[in-house]
């Protein structure tokens, strides 16, 4: 599902949240997370999803998106978690994928768009 960036940026967001904002974006996606006190569980269990391609971990990422400010809360400075968030967000489009409507959506990587005509 996502390149090894990606999930490695997603990992590190993950292990920033304190233990009770880890444990409810793993409920809000419909999981358990194992031991919610070690952050390395949760890692595991991101890499775990990401290689059976599971829509649990889409739902991770969207409700990531559009609560951000929510978990960034939970993260004393900011700038921890801010800084892996960000690069999240920047490899994603890298991996083909964006937010629409708050709904994570594959899209296509256009370089160069041969298809409009040249004017003048």
């Amino acid at each position: 599902m996502f390149s090894n960036r990606t999930l490695a940026s997603l990992k590190r967001v993950v292990t920033t949240l304190s233990p009770d904002f880890r444990r409810y974006l793993f409920e809000r996606a419909g999981l358990a997370l194992i031991d919610e006190r070690n952050p390395e569980t949760g890692e595991l269990q991101v890499e775990e999803l990401n290689q059976r391609d599971a829509r649990e971990l889409v739902e991770m990422v969207e409700d990531l998106a559009t609560r951000r400010v929510y978990y960034r809360s939970s993260v004393a400075p900011r700038y921890l978690f801010d800084t892996p968030y960000d690069d999240f967000q920047r490899f994603l489009p890298l991996d083909g994928y964006g937010f629409r409507n708050g709904h994570l959506v594959r899209e296509e990587n256009v370089i160069v768009d041969f298809s409009r005509k040249k004017i003048g």
